[in-house]
Order: C-alpha cells, then structure tokens, then sequence
C-alpha cells in the first residue's frame, strides 16, 4: 500500500513540475497537472504490456524514473508552484472560516471521504460489473504480463476498451493485492471536484459559488457510491470536466492546451465507449475556443461560457453525474438556489461580453436580442 501512494505521489508532483513550467493559472495547473500524471501512467503500462513486461518491478521502476527525471528538471517551477498553492489555501482557509455554513459542508464532507476510504479497505468488491468483467480483465492482463486481446467467450470483456481495467492493473501490481482496487476511483473522486471549481470560475461564476458547485459534486450520493467501485464511470466524468476546464482556459498557450486535452481525449476512448461522445463535445468546444482567440473578430462572437454551456446542454446525457441527480437528491428549493447563484454571476459576465460585442459589432446576429 506504502509503495502504491509513494510511487503515485511521485509520478503526481512529476507531472506537476512538467505543468507547472508552461501553465500560469493555479486551477489549471492542479487539474492539468493531474490529467498528465493518469496519462503517464497509462502510458508506461500500455508500452511495458506491449513488450510484455507488465510486471511490478518494471511498472515501479519506469514510473519512478519518470517522475523523479521530471522533479528534478522542473524543481523551480514545482518550487514556485508550491508557493502558489500554499497561498491559495491560506486565502481559502480564512474564507470558508468566515463562512460557518462552507465550512459545516466542508468538515461533512471531509468526515464522508474518509468513512468511504475506510470502506474501501475494509470491505471487498460487491459491484456485479467490477466482478463480472472490470478486475477479470485487470487480473487477465496482469497473469500474461501483457496487453493483449483477453481468450473469453464472455463478450462483455472482449469488447470493452480496456483503459480502466489498466489503472487497475497498476493499483494492484504496486499495493501488492487487490485490497485497494474498489478505491481506483477514489483519486476521481478528488479530481472531479477540483475540476468543476476550476470550471466554473473559468465561466465567470463567484469563489462562493464555485466552491458550493464544487460541493454538490462532491457530496451527490452516486459519486460517493462510485468512488468505492470497480468502475470507470467517475473517472470518465472527472476527466471529461477537467479537460473542459482546460479548454476553457485562455491563459494557456494553444498548443500545450491542443496536447494536453488531446492526451484527456484518448484517456476518455480507452475509458469508455461513451468516452468518445464527451471526447467529440470537448473537441468542438477546443476548437470554437481557439478559433474565437485566433481570429476574435470573425465568426460566432459567443464567449466561452456561452459556447461551453450551450454545447454541454446538447451533450448532456453523456455525464451522469450532473444537475438531474443532484437536483432530485437535494431538493428542487435547495437545488434552485444553488444554481441561481451560479447563473447570476455567469448572467453579469454575459452581459457585459455581450454589450462589448454589440459595441464593436453592432450586427452581430448572436447578439441581437
């Protein structure tokens, strides 16, 4: 177990002093810094499974010497992105103190992670897709010491991408067991709510409302419940709102952003077959960002929360861990609130761009109410 959070910690602060040279917002650099460490992982897997050396010294060593080669080449962009990350939770820490009801959530929530980490040690794996196909595939991969296509004529294995069942694979070749391999989704978990903060300050919304968006993530019952499951459900979904966050981030230079939502892509397809439908609605909204930056003048003159929502509204059904399900679990009053909050401030920022744009392109049909 040791060994699994050592070497992951490891391969994490790598990825993270690679980002850090090239990334100058604090939110991207912790949700991209993550993207890339998942896609080193996966990376060093598929090539050691290709060579058919899928083993754990071979896993161990490569990732190691992956991560500390980073570390030390990026040591003062790690260093100065430490520093940035200490002050923003010192400026977060005195806010949610000044909050009695953010910090009440915080603590409920806090207390909810660790009964669901404690329960993900403690109990096996109950969930009928993890025993069905998800650790079978991880075990099959892991007794042949490679990649290849798994002999079965159980067709749900056969013809299921096989990206989960890799990080599978590694939680169980570095712990040493299958005692964690219920918690492959707990990392997500963690993920998936940095992810919709950064998302939804990157749409213009408050720190109040982005941290209760945040929250409601966190908190729905089916993300708990997937966070100690052999699935790839929360991973498909906390990748999917990152690399929309990522996207969505004008700060970044264009290619190091087309590079790292590319890699996210493909994570997504070796994910899921669904992967592919949020892969595609994160793709066109990449594009439609790049285009509006390249050429701000021309084309369609919406900004990039009204791009993103608008696109997400008709891609919706593909992420299942969004607004139906906390609506019905928190309650229509609660659920209104919360998203009213969140909307007003993306409303006084759309209307701002949209008087900005009728000002320098008065006939823009976009625009014109």
């Amino acid at each position: 177990m040791w060994i699994l959070l050592i070497v992951s910690t490891i391969v994490l602060l790598g990825a993270l002093s690679s980002w850090a040279s090239v990334c100058r917002s604090l939110r991207s650099l912790i949700v991209g810094g993550a993207v890339l460490a998942v896609a080193q992982i996966t990376m060093t897997l598929i090539v050691l499974g290709l060579l058919s050396q899928l083993n754990r010294p071979s896993v161990l060593l490569l990732n190691l010497a992956l991560g500390v080669l980073q570390i030390i080449l990026g040591r003062t962009a790690l260093l100065r992105a430490f520093r940035g990350i200490a002050g923003s939770l010192i400026v977060g820490t005195r806010f949610i103190f000044h909050s009695p009801l953010m910090m009440i959530s915080l603590g409920m929530l806090l207390l909810a992670m660790l009964m669901m980490l404690w329960l993900g040690v403690v109990l096996p794996p109950t969930d009928w897709d993890g025993l069905a196909q998800n650790l079978p595939m991880a075990a099959f991969h892991l007794q042949e010491g490679n990649i290849w296509p798994i002999e079965t004529p159980y067709r749900g294995i056969q013809a299921y991408p096989q990206g989960g069942a890799l990080l599978l694979a590694y939680v169980m070749l570095l712990a040493g067991n299958d005692l964690l391999a219920d918690l492959v989704q707990f990392p997500f978990w963690l993920l998936g709510t940095c992810a919709i903060f950064a998302l939804a300050r990157e749409l213009g919304a408050g720190r109040s409302a982005s941290f209760l968006g945040a929250l409601l993530f966190a908190a729905a019952p089916v993300t708990m419940l997937q966070a100690r499951a052999a699935y790839f459900d929360l991973e498909v979904a906390a990748l999917s709102l990152a690399l929309l966050a990522l996207a969505l981030d004008r700060k970044l230079d264009a290619v190091w952003r087309s590079l790292i939502v590319g890699a996210g892509m493909g994570l997504l397809i070796g994910l899921k077959y669904a992967g592919v439908i949020h892969a595609l609605i994160i793709l066109t909204i990449l594009v439609g960002v790049m285009v509006s930056v390249r050429w701000p003048g021309k084309g369609y003159c919406f900004s990039q929360g009204e791009r993103s929502l608008r696109v997400w509204r008709l891609g919706g059904g593909g992420i299942s861990l969004t607004s139906p399900t906390i609506r019905t679990l928190f309650g229509p009053c609660r659920f209104n609130w919360a998203a009213g909050r969140f909307c007003r401030a993306y409303g006084q920022r759309m209307n701002s761009i949209k008087a900005h744009c009728r000002h320098r392109w008065p006939r823009c049909p976009a625009c014109t109410d």
